[in-house]
């Protein structure tokens, strides 16, 4: 009897997968990413590819109605599937599906077994297939969401639990080794370039998206202050705990040698109780010699006003930067524009 073709989820549908997974383990990726090559495996095998070369590949079916049929129903992905494809010869589309065309062939180890002879495309192969159908504000906040604790889901933002022993659904570093190990594959550059700076453990897209903005160079449209480090937890003393009303604060993003911590407000701190809230956060922090900066939506649009902020912390840091140019500004304000038009369609 000759086996059948293996039937490969990828693109949209192995994302939804994956925010589907991530929500069901609450907050947890779950055992399923297990499937996948091991952390030291795939970025050994980034750097020398051979050591992959004995690993085995999957070649999806040429014609995916037959798959379609066993997948329908799949942990209720939304229809149609997106199926793996190798050209456009094969394409085959009903409502059940639609063909996605991925020439390279899958590693086995970037996929994980869901049924018999059914894969779904790892998420950092997702994030690389997505990179051909996303500007790169779209792509590296698909790549903050993956190393992150939210998802988006059907347009509504389903945060962690925010523990540390929760499994994400992608590291930067993972991005990184899948984006080496592919050459010739629509939105590769962009793909490493979002790789290569996005940062782990964001807790919204707003705070992805500022933390972007601060710490991009400014030839990807940054503000050029380097990278902070994303919801610490900082330990208070036992006076400040008890004045503070915790154990610990844990401040969006944090410059440790500058001393400077960040908090996006936005409107998802307009509550008058989370206010309060802020401010005991904010009174701690300063007693232990760090001083928070709170970023408004409106800053946020602004390169005036968010380049005086990273202006100051680059100068707490001592950073000098060359003049910036009108190039540089273009930059800045067309990711700004990018990033608020992702925040009108999926919100914060």
């Amino acid at each position: 009897m000759v086996p059948r073709p293996p039937v490969v989820i990828g693109y949209e549908s192995a994302l939804e997968f994956w925010r589907k997974t991530w929500l069901a383990g609450n907050g947890d990726a779950g055992d399923l990413l297990g499937d996948s090559f091991p952390d030291d495996l795939l970025l050994a095998g980034a750097e020398s590819p051979e050591l992959l070369a004995g690993y085995p590949k999957l070649q999806p079916a040429a014609n995916g109605a037959a798959g379609a049929r066993r997948v329908s129903g799949l942990v209720g992905l939304s229809e149609p599937v997106g199926l793996i494809v190798e050209s456009a010869a094969c394409r085959n589309e009903t409502e059940k599906f639609r063909s996605c065309v991925w020439s390279p062939s899958v590693w086995q180890g970037l996929t994980a077994q869901v049924e018999d002879n059914i894969y779904v495309c790892a998420p950092e192969l997702a994030f690389l297939q997505m990179a051909g159908r996303l500007g790169f504000a779209a792509l590296l906040d698909l790549a903050f969401e993956l190393c992150g604790d939210y998802v988006l889901l059907d347009s509504k933002l389903h945060a962690g639990r925010h523990r540390e022993d929760m499994r994400r659904l992608a590291t930067p570093e993972r991005l990184q080794a899948v984006c080496a190990l592919h050459e010739h594959v629509p939105g590769i550059a962009r793909a490493r370039i979002a790789s290569k700076y996005v940062l782990p453990n964001s807790w919204s897209p707003m705070e992805s998206r500022m933390v972007a903005l601060l710490a991009l160079p400014r030839s990807q449209g940054g503000f050029g202050c380097g990278n902070p480090v994303l919801n610490k937890r900082i330990y208070l003393p036992e006076d400040l705990s008890v004045m503070a009303g915790r154990k610990y604060v844990v401040p969006d993003a944090l410059y440790e040698d500058a001393g400077i911590a960040f908090e996006y407000q936005g409107s998802l701190h307009d509550g008058t109780g989370n206010r309060r809230r802020d401010d005991s956060k904010s009174n701690a922090l300063l007693l232990m010699g760090i001083e928070t900066i709170r970023v408004w939506d409106e800053q946020l649009c602004s390169p005036h006003d968010l380049g005086e902020i990273a202006a100051y912390v680059r100068k707490r840091r001592g950073i000098r930067l060359k003049t910036e140019n009108a190039k540089m500004a273009a930059r800045q304000a067309g990711l700004m524009a990018d990033f608020k038009a992702l925040t009108k369609r999926v919100g914060k």
